[in-house]
């Protein structure tokens, strides 16, 4: 409830039956760090992660999923990211990929987000708005 750093990754997959409503009274303002990874993926019912994760600004990468820092697949709901406090993802790539309501995603510019940023994938496969 108060936490305010995650020691080394957080995961939220595998939910294909939730619904909007399970996510109505989730939040966890206080986190602001995750020293590894974040992989959301395959995730029904969420639309955003900014109620989530409204004060998240680091994620370091010190363990990573398939390369990445920051994963986010298969959420058929996801209709923006919302990472509004985001600033710095040290290490690690960026892989966005298979949500078909997604918008705006091409608005970001992950490369500022991180300097160190390698590579970094947004799949507009499935009509990615």
């Amino acid at each position: 409830k108060n936490c305010k750093k995650v020691l080394d990754g957080l995961k939220i997959s595998e939910l294909p039956n939730s619904t909007e409503d399970d996510f109505k009274d989730l939040s966890f303002p206080s986190l602001t760090e995750i020293t590894g990874y974040l992989q959301i993926d395959n995730v029904r019912g969420l639309k955003t992660l900014q109620k989530l994760f409204p004060n998240l600004a680091v994620i370091r990468g010190d363990v990573l999923i398939h390369g990445a820092s920051l994963m986010i697949t298969n959420n058929h709901d996801l209709e923006n990211i919302g990472l509004k406090s985001l600033a710095d993802i040290a290490k690690g790539s960026v892989t966005i990929e298979n949500n078909p309501n997604l918008c705006y995603i091409n608005t970001v510019d992950w490369k500022s987000i991180s300097e160190n940023l390698i590579h970094y994938s947004v799949s507009i496969r499935y009509g990615m708005k």
